[in-house]
């Protein structure tokens, strides 16, 4: 493609993922018909067959695609959390091993988690320069100060979900290694956010911080903002990020923009080719889904609201 605009796109999954990774690729594409976008993707668990399905829909749209092989025996006895509710595998430490993949002469990779979607443009945030940082990212709008890292701040907390990363400074400072080192060596520090909390305990203070944009999370979108204001929050964000559960392909996502990434997915045969069922809800997951619909429903629809507020005076 003869155009001076590119951009090297990192992902990383394993089988239950797959229909996801049409959806996260068709907004990739979709956004960027003018720009040579390659792939680089590690799904050591997923068949041949997938494999060649994804390339061949990712060749339709004019881009490239690298699949890598990983053993994933060095993997073995890496910390993952220990409660029925986590939804990270092994698949989540994945992304630690592109620096050690891809050609030597690369200099930088764009790493996007499955469960994003690219609703505006990359290049200007893959050409930005990171100095001698090893990678750039957003803090993370959903989490809590994280004192046992030795974390003191909530704006010194990064999102993993979206990485800017430096390869020859993540190769010269042995990133790979070390974070390894601690997902084996102190899992007590790492089970709860695995590969982010290692990369987080390995940088502080010494990452990069991108403009909220380019990884939008949960945390970040108002509670208040209603329908009608949803278009304009979304004209400057380039990368929506449905951190959290339920995602966005379950039923019980109770993200404002969960009907944007449907209207992806059900464009997309490969996406609902097969579905994997979505996770039993407890009780009180059940109240705070009913609460969040309730709340969506009083901002959307103001005439709700009036209803309700004439209601509660005449109880008094």
């Amino acid at each position: 493609m003869p155009n001076s605009q590119f951009i090297d796109v990192a992902i990383c999954f394993d089988e239950g993922y797959v229909p996801y990774v049409y959806v996260l690729l068709t907004s990739l594409f979709q956004h960027h018909r003018d720009v040579r976008v390659t792939v680089h993707a590690l799904a050591p668990k997923i068949s041949i067959a997938d494999q060649e399905a994804i390339r061949a829909f990712v060749t339709r749209y004019g881009g490239q695609l690298h699949f890598y092989a990983l053993d994933t025996s060095v993997m073995e006895g890496f910390a993952l959390p220990d409660h029925s509710t986590a939804y990270f595998t092994l698949a989540n430490y994945y992304r630690l091993f592109f620096a050690d993949l891809v050609a030597p002469e690369l200099n930088r990779l764009l790493y996007l988690d499955i469960d994003t979607l690219v609703v505006g443009s990359l290049p200007s945030l893959f050409q930005t320069d990171l100095g001698d940082f090893v990678l750039g990212a957003v803090q993370d709008a959903d989490m809590h100060v994280r004192f046992d890292l030795g974390i003191t701040s909530q704006a010194d907390y990064f999102n993993s979900g979206v990485l800017l990363i430096n390869l020859p400074q993540w190769r010269q400072q042995h990133i790979t290694e070390r974070a390894c080192d601690l997902a084996i060596r102190y899992p007590e520090k790492v089970k709860g956010w695995v590969d982010q909390d290692a990369l987080n305990l390995l940088l502080q203070g010494q990452w990069y911080r991108l403009a909220g944009r380019y990884n939008t999370m949960n945390g970040a979108i108002p509670a208040d903002l209603p329908r009608r204001d949803y278009s304009q929050f979304l004209a400057d964000k380039v990368v929506l990020h449905f951190t959290g559960t339920p995602k966005p392909w379950h039923w019980a996502c109770d993200s404002k923009f969960r009907y944007l990434y449907q209207r992806y997915a059900q464009s997309i045969p490969q996406a609902n080719a097969h579905r994997s069922p979505a996770r039993k809800l407890s009780s009180q997951q059940l109240f705070e889904l009913a609460k969040s619909r309730m709340l969506e429903a009083y901002f959307n629809y103001p005439a709700i609201g009036r209803l309700w507020r004439r209601l509660k005076s005449a109880g008094k």
